[in-house]
């Protein structure tokens, strides 16, 4: 991993563990987990992101994506599903079409 990538993975580790639920910080943290291929503690932020920023549309795309990877097309299928309901509920369209265009390739 690039020393750049660490230094940031450990920031945000440091922020996310000091008890931040800042929706900036969880993304960053789980988008940099994805980065160093660690999929599964990126599923889990996003998650914890989801628990407490339900409405922070970004992370649904960016979580299947990760699920994809791992080959778990349902899950994937599962996270664009709630994206889409919650792009809608925001009036968020352009988040909207790039879910429903991965969802349609599902």
């Amino acid at each position: 991993m690039p020393a750049g990538n660490e230094k940031r993975l450990a920031y945000l580790v440091k922020l996310v563990d000091g008890g931040s639920t800042d929706s900036m910080a969880l993304y960053g943290l789980a988008m940099e987990q994805r980065a160093c291929g660690q999929n599964e503690a990126s599923v889990a932020t996003f998650e914890k992101l989801r628990a407490v920023h339900p409405s922070y549309v970004a992370m649904y795309l960016m979580c299947a994506q990760v699920h994809e990877i791992m080959g778990n097309r349902s899950a994937a299928r599962t996270w664009l599903e709630l994206g889409v309901a919650e792009a809608k509920r925001v009036g968020n369209g352009h988040a909207l079409g790039e879910l429903e265009s991965m969802l349609s390739t599902l």
